[in-house]
């Protein structure tokens, strides 16, 4: 505010010479920056708004790009590689709005899984998958826990099974059948199944049935 008129003028053209151009750009400098901050959207648009309120704008933008993704088969493949081993807080997002703006959503999860590659396997990480399977399954159940019982199998998904289980909410009779399958397997290291401490995930579960998985939990080293 103590910039002079020509001041600001100029460093409102800089700012306008670095906004993010089309969808690529955007997805680069909102989802897949490293840094907490993100070129292309302003965190607080006024004085008078909340930081809940900034940050749920920016949720909100990462759904609509996924959703804008979703039907754009030439972004989506140049951006898979760099989806896969996103760490950001805003790759959850965006997945969820990838799965329900996709017309094909199996055939989206099917590119997403084939991207694990031996090569990137080490640097990948769980989030877009998650976010893509709570959205899925808010439209499709049976899809979503199909791709679940396949991820027990499957090489690099078993691994993380656990935090993709808790992705998609509170766990049914399903789900503890589920994971009382990858205990079985011991595919997925026993600290992964932490997540299922928080977020209310167990509470759909029997008391009976909580404590014979707390047990097989129990019984594993470490």
């Amino acid at each position: 505010k103590g910039f002079t008129s020509d001041v600001a003028e100029k460093l409102a053209r800089i700012e306008g010479l670095l906004q993010p151009s089309g969808t690529i750009q955007r997805v680069r400098s909102i989802i897949l920056a490293k840094s907490a901050s993100w070129v292309g959207i302003p965190l607080v648009s006024d004085s008078k708004e909340s930081i809940e309120s900034a940050m749920s704008r920016l949720e909100m933008t990462a759904y609509e790009l996924g959703m804008s993704v979703a039907t754009d088969g030439g972004t989506f493949t140049e951006l898979l590689p760099e989806l896969v081993c996103t760490r950001s807080d805003q790759i959850r997002s965006f997945g969820r709005g990838l799965a329900q703006g996709a017309d094909d959503p199996e055939a989206i999860w099917k590119q997403l899984v084939a991207q694990l590659q031996p090569a990137i396997v080490e640097a990948a990480t769980p989030w877009v998958f998650c976010g893509f399977l709570n959205g899925l399954h808010q439209e499709d159940a049976a899809l979503a826990e199909s791709m679940l019982d396949a991820a027990i199998d499957n090489d690099v998904l078993a691994q993380w099974y656990p935090v993709l289980e808790a992705a998609i909410g509170v766990i049914d009779k399903s789900g503890l059948h589920r994971l009382t399958r990858s205990l079985e397997l011991g595919r997925a290291p026993i600290h992964n199944y932490r997540v299922l401490q928080s977020g209310g995930v167990t509470h759909g579960l029997t008391g009976s049935d909580f404590n014979k998985l707390l047990l097989r939990i129990s019984n594993r080293p470490e």
